[in-house]
């Protein structure tokens, strides 16, 4: 098929041997050369008549007609513009509705398509699915930790309310529990130095989330009023930040493995410490390694009550 480019060209081929037929004398030049190359006498005179020396002079233009005598009227497009303005974005039904009520008298059809073709909407801006960005895990053990504590289900205990405190390593996810009566910064404060006493390396950063559990500045306190917790960081040398993701990803995986299905704070420790084993926490080929140790068990679980009774619970259920 014979581009509009190519005939273009072809055509001022055709033009310059007529030009130059001319420039030579011959009289006739245009219809002696219009037999030769097969072309039209009127054609010929009509491709001079809008030749400038140029083929994009002779590319055929568009036959499309510029106005129609059944074409929307500028009253019905400023009726349009109108109704747009005083009711804001309407479906193209209540906008017809609205338009006929106005004196419109066109057919649905023809106003939603001359609509959409004069006053369609912007489209919507390409959104670019986002990158999950790279995580920073650290570089070796005990560089950060999170802590965060978590409520324990009722299904779990015996009518008082338990409180689970957590440290999970992001290098190498090793994971600190402790389970405890109260919620408050004195008890965290214990048990970041029982967490400190137990781990396997020496903790650099924390993280937690800035709860009245771990600082003062939500009750309206002076910023050097530290808490328990703060002045045990304090005295351990350890920094600390406000982001929790880790945390997040690990006690959603251990609320996956069937915290909600458990009906004895046996159970919920039996359940805790199984998540342990199954769920996929290992990171950069090193082990997990998982100390569920509480402080004060429930007293309706005779079976467990102490610290003697924990150890036993752990030995039993060693990970």
């Amino acid at each position: 098929m014979v581009s509009v480019a190519q005939k273009a060209r072809w055509c001022q081929r055709f033009l310059e041997r007529i030009e130059k037929a001319r420039k030579k004398g011959d009289k006739h030049a245009v219809s002696r050369i219009s037999g030769y190359w097969r072309v039209p006498v009127k054609s010929a005179y009509d491709w001079l008549y809008k030749w400038d020396g140029s083929w994009q002079s002779l590319a055929a233009k568009s036959h499309r007609p510029h106005h129609h005598p059944n074409a929307h009227t500028q009253t019905e497009i400023q009726l349009m513009i109108r109704v747009t303005r005083e009711c804001g974005f309407l479906a193209p039904l209540l906008m017809y509705q609205e338009l006929l009520e106005r004196g419109y008298t066109r057919s649905y059809g023809g106003f939603k398509r001359f609509f959409r073709k004069r006053f369609a909407s912007p489209t919507a801006p390409l959104v670019r699915p986002k990158k999950p960005e790279i995580y920073d895990g650290g570089t070796y053990p005990g560089e950060r930790v999170q802590i965060d504590i978590k409520h324990v289900p009722k299904a779990c205990r015996y009518g008082e309310k338990l409180y689970q405190y957590t440290l999970v390593d992001e290098y190498s996810r090793w994971c600190y529990r402790e389970i405890h009566r109260e919620l408050n910064d004195y008890v965290a404060g214990i048990f970041l130095r029982n967490a400190v006493k137990i781990a396997p390396f020496k903790i650099k950063e924390a993280q937690t989330d800035n709860g009245h559990e771990f600082t003062n500045a939500l009750w309206g306190q002076k910023r050097e009023e530290l808490s328990h917790f703060e002045k045990s960081l304090k005295e351990l040398s350890i920094d600390t930040v406000s982001q929790l993701e880790v945390f997040e990803k690990h006690e959603q995986s251990l609320a996956y493995m069937g915290f909600a299905k458990c009906f004895s704070y046996n159970s919920y420790c039996e359940s805790v410490l199984v998540s342990q084993r199954h769920a996929v926490f290992e990171h950069r080929n090193l082990p997990v390694i998982v100390y569920f140790i509480s402080g004060q068990f429930p007293r309706g679980d005779r079976e467990q009550v102490g610290k003697k009774g924990a150890a036993q619970f752990l030995e039993r259920n060693a990970v």
